[in-house]
């Protein structure tokens, strides 16, 4: 759209008939540079699109994290390095005009001394079309862009303080801002200091000291959950609602805690706090229970809201420990198991040999799905027997011999959701799943696809309410959407 935009503006503004002035020219340029702006500003959102495929990505929402920064030595532009590819800001204003889908966590960004080569983490492009250049990191002279024209640093990050030596003067440009500085560079006339601070953009005045221009409220930041609206037109994640059709921020969403809310930002059915559960079903007074003594990992509703099923330790056993710093007590969980609870009289009716860190209910309510350190397992928890299980490492977050970080855990991103008609399993946010999502088959365990494309661990994960797609969070501050299976 914006390459059609800018070639009708410039076949409509080209002269007819010579060089000679006409009455309609300034009209014809008045046009221009407003086709140019509105060019320039349906950029600053970007909607970022991918191939369709089974296992690619239609849609990414979001804009991710800055990482580093690098003008361009002829001063037209700054090429920000974040968290899924390269932006390009205008450096007079800060908006941004282009974007690098490079499908990497970019680290690093600086331009050849020619202007001839971008370099991003350790590979060379051509920056007029995003081309690999062919040539090999050592065989280009770099601009160290965090140095002044005379070759003398220039810029040390220190806190909330710049610290800028020129000439052999050392001054220092304060920063309002509690973030650490990631990155900065000089424009080529040594005015101007632009920095990446605190997920924002930002350029000072050398002479003045004084902050001109800020890129705020522009990169997404960390996204820590996902969730769908009843439609599935819309897709809601920390305080962002975004349209999906068009991949465009909507709305706002302020939610005192994002973990156990709904979409809009209502409490959800069954929630809890430390070990105690909470059940608030319409049309009944709200009650609480304690369905584990000592730690809950998770508890969760079947779709008819009949049955609770818990996880969680109910024996804590404490011993002393003499190291450098004393004696003291240290406590670890010595039962664990998973229950199934009545929610009419909140009594319970099973009790299962396995513990999990997140579960789930298929929507007939027959099977309990959930993962153990690991792996993933599922049980139908009627006849108290294991239909299948399969091996996933959880890593490190988890641990069951610890107590103390039993909470933490349960915080921790990473768990499983079951889709609307009950054929598929999504695992993500451990470390075999990592950046990645696995879509296995309910009733076997057969892993069916895996969905790629994120730079950074995925937090969130939910299908679509028909079932058709999954979106899924990350730390990379972005959101993707990829195109589930068909069933059968």
């Amino acid at each position: 759209m914006l390459k059609k935009t800018l070639l009708f503006t410039f076949l409509f503004a080209l002269p007819r008939g010579g060089c000679k002035a006409r009455p309609y020219d300034g009209l014809k340029k008045t046009l221009l540079f407003i086709s140019l702006f509105i060019s320039l500003f349906s950029l600053t959102a970007l909607p970022i699109r991918a191939e369709t495929g089974s296992a690619a990505s239609i849609e990414r929402l979001g804009t991710g994290i800055p990482t580093s920064i690098a003008v361009a030595p002829s001063g037209h532009a700054l090429a920000v390095g974040s968290s899924i590819g390269v932006w390009f800001l205008d450096p007079a204003s800060l908006q941004p005009f282009g974007f690098w889908d490079i499908g990497v966590w970019v680290n690093f960004v600086e331009y050849s001394a020619d202007g001839r080569y971008l370099r991003v983490n350790n590979t060379v492009y051509n920056p007029a079309d995003a081309s690999l250049a062919g040539v090999e990191v050592e065989q280009v002279v770099w601009v160290n862009h965090r140095c002044t024209l005379d070759g003398q640093k220039c810029v040390q990050p220190d806190h909330a303080v710049f610290i800028i030596t020129t000439t052999g003067l050392t001054r220092q440009v304060r920063i309002p801002t509690d973030w650490v500085s990631k990155d900065a560079t000089w424009s080529p006339d040594g005015r101007t200091l632009y920095g990446v601070v605190g997920g924002e953009i930002q350029a000072w005045e050398a002479a003045s000291r004084r902050q001109t221009k800020r890129l705020k409220d522009f990169f997404t930041g960390e996204l820590q959950q996902v969730l769908w609206s009843a439609d599935g037109a819309h897709i809601a994640s920390g305080s962002s609602v975004w349209d999906v059709d068009s991949a465009q921020i909507s709305g706002s969403r302020r939610c005192p805690w994002e973990n156990r809310q709904t979409f809009d930002c209502k409490q959800s059915a069954l929630s809890w706090i430390r070990y105690r559960v909470r059940l608030n079903l319409p049309g009944r007074a709200a009650r609480s229970f304690e369905p584990h003594h000592v730690v809950l990992t998770d508890a969760e509703l079947t779709s008819d809201q009949r049955y609770i099923g818990t996880s969680g330790g109910d024996v804590l056993a404490c011993y002393p420990v003499t190291d450098e710093h004393g004696v003291y007590d240290t406590c670890s969980v010595t039962a664990a198991s998973v229950r199934l609870w009545d929610s009419q009289t909140l009594t319970p009716l099973f009790e299962l040999p396995t513990v999990f860190y997140s579960l789930g209910f298929s929507p007939d309510g027959t099977l309990l799905i959930g993962h153990t350190q690991s792996g993933i397992e599922a049980w139908n928890w009627v006849g108290r027997w294991k239909v299948w299980e399969i091996s996933e490492n959880l890593g490190d977050q988890c641990p069951l011999a610890s107590y103390s970080y039993y909470y933490w855990c349960r915080q921790r991103s990473g768990g499983l959701v079951i889709s609307p008609n009950g054929h598929y399993v999504a695992s993500y946010g451990n470390a075999s799943t990592g950046n990645t999502v696995r879509l296995y088959r309910t009733v076997s365990g057969e892993l069916v696809t895996t969905f790629t494309g994120h730079t950074a661990l995925v937090t969130g994960g939910a299908f679509s309410p028909d079932g058709a797609t999954f979106a899924a969070s990350s730390l990379d501050g972005t959101i993707l959407v990829w195109k589930v299976p068909p069933s059968w």
